[in-house]
């Protein structure tokens, strides 16, 4: 009845100063803020991100006289969205624009495998295949292993895929653990 309104509308606002105090036990509570997931703070819900955070920087670029700018970036493997902006200003003006780019490869590959193995174990590796833009034709998906302590790679498959132009395919190749220590595939 005595709410805040602004045309006609009711806003609903939520007090949550009683939740600080436990009326049944007469404690205070716990705030759950903060950042650092230190004992009784709140924690990371999930795995971290695997890819890393892609910002890449320009600097000042001139324009040519037909009003126009090439700028080149060297980018890492990503397949994804980028957000594209440019800001351009004149002694009297001022504008920018923004735009997502698609930025994958022509074969784009999508690889899910397990996080670990023990000695003994078998799994498999899945690929997932989409020849978005490339030609078809034959292409050779392969992998080796290379362990932390820096000693010569081991083969570790190598198979022939024949895609056509928008096809998806998925192939499985099995996966066993032949050391002990961290291996990369």
């Amino acid at each position: 009845m005595f709410g805040d309104r602004i045309y006609g509308l009711r806003l609903g606002l939520d007090d949550v100063y009683g939740r600080l105090i436990d009326g049944m036990r007469a404690e205070r509570g716990k705030l759950r803020s903060g950042g650092d997931g230190s004992a009784g703070g709140m924690s990371v819900q999930g795995s971290p991100p695997v890819e890393a955070t892609l910002a890449l920087f320009s600097g000042i670029v001139k324009i040519a006289a037909d009003g126009t700018a090439q700028v080149e970036f060297q980018l890492p493997d990503f397949n994804g969205t980028v957000r594209l902006s440019a800001v351009a200003w004149s002694a009297d003006k001022v504008g920018s624009a923004s735009k997502d780019v698609i930025v994958r490869d022509p074969v784009a590959l999508t690889v899910s495998g397990p996080r670990f193995l023990t000695l003994g174990d078998k799994a498999r590796l899945e690929l997932a295949l989409h020849n978005v833009e490339g030609p078809a034709g034959s292409y050779s998906v392969t992998g080796q292993y290379e362990s932390e302590a820096g000693a010569q790679s081991q083969p570790g498959f190598e198979r022939a895929v024949a895609l056509t132009a928008g096809e998806r395919m998925r192939e499985a190749f099995e996966l066993s653990s032949g050391e002990v220590g961290q291996t990369t595939l």
